[in-house]
């Protein structure tokens, strides 16, 4: 992945690498800067048409392109909501879904290869209603038509405009968080450090200082955390304190895979990695390489989200790693009287 390697770099460089070329790049990307903006004006105004629902929507996105913490945040948030009673659906773009017509919502026929592999992972674990469409208005509908439910999460979709939404919250890493500052594709972010001003919520993912912060705007930090491992074929958790010092491989198909590998080597020694793109679709041969250089004692490490698009072919000695994102207390209480009052006035509406 030596191309995944050049973005980074150019991506994200390093303060003292900043040069001239990122200010000529500036230019470069304006015309696609101007699009972006008009996109949003145009919808803001109103001269372009956009759905609304009677039930409160709420958007978990991101500004930059990649790993942020969206789906563990998510996750979170059902969990919490769902201790209020609070029934939630979700919908999803359902990356590389292959289903015959959409709308969808997920059932247990479904797995990672026909709705998408985050879409099937958040139904596994989460098991409320999940529908998936790139027309998340069309997902929106069908969610509320068909299932009884008081408020429906967006995994994704701060630029969907088309759908209209209550609340928006949205997730940043706080160790890379908006990289150049350039739209894409000449820096990571879908929209200008802008938009922030307008967004209802930020939340940093990690411990780490941000360099760049946004005047007005009410701001949480969280820290994402490993769990346990748990083995592909059995199930079976094992702690983490287990493989303190042992030496594993590292599998990785996800938008920052970085943050992956390292979270590892704080806990076990990572002898080698292999990188594939964001939402890859994983083959057996994927892992010859590195089933040949184990022995019987090595283990092979990959994320949840790769994990299950691996179950059919995996070995005893695959496993993910489990992660969570618990809220602290500022936040849930800020979340539960937000949402709250939105449902009571969306009823009332």
């Amino acid at each position: 992945m030596k191309e995944y390697h050049f973005i980074e770099r150019f991506w994200y460089p390093a303060r003292c690498y900043r040069s001239f070329i990122y200010y000529l790049f500036w230019i470069f990307s304006s015309p696609f800067l101007l699009l972006v903006k008009l996109k949003y004006f145009l919808y803001k105004k109103k001269f372009l048409k956009s759905s609304a629902f009677s039930k409160p929507v709420i958007v978990v996105g991101n500004l930059s392109v990649g790993g942020t913490g969206k789906t563990p945040f998510i996750a979170s948030l059902v969990n919490l909501l769902s201790e209020q009673n609070i029934k939630c659906g979700v919908v999803s773009r359902g990356y590389h879904s292959n289903v015959k017509s959409y709308p969808h919502q997920v059932n247990d026929l479904d797995n990672a290869l026909s709705v998408g592999d985050e879409a099937f992972m958040q139904y596994s674990n989460l098991r409320i209603p999940i529908v998936i469409d790139a027309n998340r208005s069309n997902a929106v509908r069908y969610l509320i038509e068909n299932n009884d439910i008081d408020l429906v999460i967006s995994d994704d979709g701060l630029q969907h405009y088309k759908m209209q939404r209550d609340f928006e919250i949205m997730l940043m890493d706080s160790s890379r968080a908006f990289g150049n500052k350039l739209v894409m594709p000449f820096g990571p972010l879908r929209e200008p450090v802008s938009r922030c001003q307008s967004i209802d919520l930020l939340v940093k993912n990690g411990s780490g200082a941000v360099e760049h912060q946004v005047d007005g705007l009410v701001d949480e930090q969280i820290i994402m955390v490993a769990d346990n491992f748990v083995n592909l074929i059995t199930n079976e958790k094992i702690e983490l304190q287990t493989l303190k010092g042992r030496s594993v491989f590292a599998v990785a198909g996800i938008g920052n895979p970085n943050r992956f590998y390292s979270t590892l080597k704080n806990i076990c020694k990572v002898s080698e990695t292999k990188t594939f793109k964001d939402h890859h679709i994983f083959r057996e041969s994927d892992f010859e390489q590195l089933n040949a250089n184990a022995d019987d004692k090595s283990l092979i490490i990959m994320t949840e989200k790769d994990a299950v698009k691996c179950k059919d072919f995996a070995k005893n000695n695959w496993y993910y790693l489990e992660v969570s994102m618990p809220f602290n207390k500022n936040l849930t209480d800020d979340l539960l009287s937000r949402i709250q009052d939105l449902i009571e006035r969306k009823g009332n509406g």
